[in-house]
């Protein structure tokens, strides 16, 4: 029988030979692999010591740990800050490589919390900044983000609106000497960024689009970061998104507060989000969001900024986890169950599996698992270097995982 060592010779032979033939490998290859078979107390020497030092695979369980389908998934995290800014819109993303986008500045009475958490976040500069339409509960703090931030681009559709909000939006570009570029779908496509393993593109306005209603010039962007989509519709009409997106979202920024124009069935349908985030104002004037909009959602985990606060999504690129500001408000009348609140979900390729925000109990408490590891870390151990997966504590511990005596995250 052959010994281990003979093997692993011949192995490298073989691919040294395969790899001539193929010209796959480098003139450098080529000698790396010459040299390993001609050292066998080496080859055997390199072998025993991986042996002794790779981490195990995790044992099997009957809950597989998710696989990214995209192999050029990004390392890092996106988060889009779904802002409580009363009854308006206003969503900050952070994206993988540091960069920032906002998506809208809420009322100009609210403005103050929008500069108020990219300050606390330790942003100087909006890189993307998109004005959907020119309402007042849209870009009414969209000057005072300007005159406070360094800004990059601006993106807003080619229309105008006839207020002094809109007059201040424009004032404070030119008194920076920036430009806007035109938000418009073209067919060979429009994309605002690729960035970190992140892109956005324009859905629509179409280029032969000329609507009526201001709210339908809305902007519709689609964000992607490796398995794990989010549309933001500005205030369009739900026939509008249904005609502009063609295919499944992790994650729905509900169009125009939950009002019944914004949303349908036949969207939500189509769209089969996992997730969905309604901003609209406590106990508004319009009755947002309507009976019409929260029965579509109604086998959607779904968010509110009137009853939930500031909401956080998380993308890690395989999944998406959901912290919002509080829960305790939330009610099963008003579309969220009890469950789903105490128990934010998180998006897995489509799919939902457990990954609560972090808190006291097993179930709600966030841990990190590598792709072939048998541990589970807490965040900033260096075992996480290469992967990070975040995962309840109590699903950690459903799956066979054990705590790393590194970091010793909680038992």
């Amino acid at each position: 029988m052959q010994s281990r060592k003979s093997k692993i010779i011949i192995f490298a032979a073989a691919t040294l030979l395969i790899a001539a033939i193929l010209g796959a490998f480098s003139e450098a290859d080529v000698k790396q692999y010459q040299g390993l078979v001609a050292s066998k107390s080496s080859v055997g020497e390199s072998v025993n010591k991986a042996e002794k030092t790779t981490e195990q695979p995790a044992p099997e369980s009957n809950t597989a740990i998710p696989q990214a389908k995209n192999t050029q998934i990004a390392q890092g995290l996106l988060t889009a800050h779904f802002i409580d800014v009363g009854q308006g819109d206003s969503i900050l993303i952070e994206l993988p490589d540091g960069k920032t986008a906002l998506i809208d500045a809420g009322p100009k009475n609210s403005s103050s919390k929008v500069t108020s958490l990219i300050k606390q976040l330790g942003y100087s500069k909006i890189d993307y900044l998109i004005a959907t339409h020119p309402h007042e509960d849209h870009i009414g703090g969209m000057s005072s983000v300007i005159e406070l931030f360094d800004v990059g681009e601006i993106w807003a559709p080619k229309v105008s609106h006839n207020t002094q909000t809109f007059e201040n939006f424009l004032d404070a570009v030119a008194n920076k000497g920036l430009t806007i570029k035109t938000a418009v779908a073209k067919a060979s496509g429009t994309q605002i960024f690729a960035s970190g393993g992140a892109s956005m593109n324009i859905l629509y306005p179409f280029e032969s689009s000329a609507p009526k209603d201001l709210n339908d010039w809305s902007i519709i962007t689609q964000l992607e970061f490796g398995d794990t989509s989010f549309l933001f519709a500005g205030d369009a009409n739900s026939s509008i998104i249904t005609d502009s997106c063609k295919k499944p979202i992790s994650v729905l920024k509900v169009s125009h507060h939950g009002s019944k124009v914004g949303t349908s069935a036949t969207l939500i349908s189509k769209l089969k989000p996992t997730n969905a985030v309604i901003s609209c104002g406590a106990g508004n004037d319009y009755g947002h969001p309507s009976e019409s909009t929260l029965a579509a959602l109604a086998n959607t985990t779904l968010y509110r900024t009137d009853l939930n606060g500031t909401i956080k999504a998380i993308s890690n690129g395989l999944f998406v986890t959901f912290v919002a500001e509080h829960y305790n408000d939330a009610k099963e009348a008003a579309g969220v169950t009890t469950d789903e609140v105490t128990n934010p979900q998180a998006t897995v390729g489509g799919e939902v599996t457990a990954a609560p925000p972090t808190a006291n109990t097993d179930a709600e408490t966030i841990v990190y698992i590598t792709k072939s590891g048998s541990k589970y870390h807490v965040d900033g151990c260096r075992h996480l270097s290469k992967s990070k997966i975040p995962i309840s504590l109590k699903e950690a511990k459903a799956q066979g995982y054990e705590p790393c005596s590194v970091c010793n995250p909680p038992t």
